[in-house]
């Protein structure tokens, strides 16, 4: 459908990125405007002729972190990411390292999940943390509220009373 879009009929043109699932067909429509002399807006990721807008979340994911460790005291503090090699993930799991170094608390690698950002592989990152033989953290930051309420149902269901036990933080404004 992009490949027919008569780019010349617009005076500018939006791209909520992350809506499209390949960046291929954006980055080609991007090339069309610009190549019409139209120009785009592309919200929330780098594409080459466009007028680039990103969110802060990496500040915002900081203070969140900030906040489970100065306000809360927390110290061992699980990271449930997306997954390995998305720019949102890796950011997230950038600022979790950064802040834990901050404060003196050693990064653990075996800390951190990948839960696809979605329920199900959430769910099965939580039976793998569980089986690892690791003592509980005293927290959890996901990287997107999705994860979040999965973590928080995965423990409930499994006698752990949330923030009593495992305090759980997610991300993203659900």
């Amino acid at each position: 459908v992009f490949d027919v879009i008569s780019v010349e009929r617009f005076d500018a043109i939006i791209l909520i990125s992350e809506s499209f699932k390949k960046d291929e067909e954006q980055t080609a429509l991007a090339k069309r405007a610009h190549k019409a002399g139209i120009p785009v807006v592309a919200v929330d990721k780098r594409i080459e002729h466009c007028i680039n807008l990103r969110y802060g979340y990496q500040k915002a994911f900081r203070e969140v972190m900030q906040h489970m460790v100065e306000y809360h005291g927390y110290r061992t503090i699980n990271f449930m990411g997306g997954a390995r090699g998305n720019l949102y993930s890796d950011e997230r799991l950038q600022m979790y390292q950064e802040v834990l170094e901050e404060h003196g608390i050693p990064f653990e690698e075996d800390r951190v999940f990948d839960g696809g950002f979605w329920e199900a592989p959430t769910r099965e990152a939580m039976d793998q943390m569980l089986s690892s033989g690791k003592p509980m953290p005293r927290a959890i930051v996901c990287a997107n509220d999705a994860m979040a309420l999965a973590v928080i149902e995965y423990l409930q269901e499994h006698g752990y009373r949330v923030p009593e036990d495992v305090a759980i933080s997610g991300f993203d404004g659900i």
